[in-house]
């Protein structure tokens, strides 16, 4: 702020300018709150990106976690099938026998709580279902998830395709 004065006197007219100190301030404190604003800025940003960084790391590992556990509970599962083929091999059971007390065996399985197995055949038939028992018998290959996708022909494909693989769908789980 700059403050004009005049002074008069008798021998000359002349203006004397006075200045504070505040008005040379101001551009300084101007300097320094635009770079506060550009530093805080600047680490908002910075652990934001770090925070995606994370984000995409994390869900791509807990992603990995989730496959290896599924292959590890569809491994199970074929174990248990396997035991009881092998039972039946040895004259233990019948054919009907064995499979109903794979069917049995696998249908209790669970992982990550209220997740299980269930078992179709060559032609998308439903052989064993815990979450839908009226599906057992039928076609299924038409079914699709809570996003429209046919989520067994999916699965159908990808098995005739490469023998095994992933296929993400969404479903309603069994409580």
């Amino acid at each position: 702020m700059l403050i004009h004065c005049r002074l008069i006197s008798k021998a000359c007219d002349s203006e004397v300018r006075m200045t504070s100190a505040r008005p040379r301030l101001m551009p300084a404190i101007r300097s320094i709150s635009h770079s506060l604003h550009l530093a805080t800025a600047s680490a908002v940003l910075a652990v934001a990106a770090l925070l995606t960084l994370i984000y995409t790391v994390e869900s791509g590992r807990l992603e990995d976690a989730r496959v290896t556990t599924l292959r590890s509970m569809v491994e199970s599962a074929a174990g248990v099938a396997t035991a009881y083929d092998k039972a039946e091999q040895a004259g233990q059971m019948t054919r009907q026998e064995a499979q109903q007390a794979a069917m049995t065996a696998i249908s209790a399985m669970r992982y990550s709580g209220a997740e299980y197995i269930y078992i179709l055949d060559r032609q998308n038939r439903m052989v064993m279902t815990p979450a839908n028992p009226e599906l057992i018998g039928k076609d299924v290959s038409s079914l699709k998830d809570t996003t429209g996708k046919l989520f067994i022909l999916a699965i159908a494909n990808l098995v005739h395709a490469r023998g095994s693989g992933v296929v993400d769908y969404s479903r309603p789980q069994v409580g």
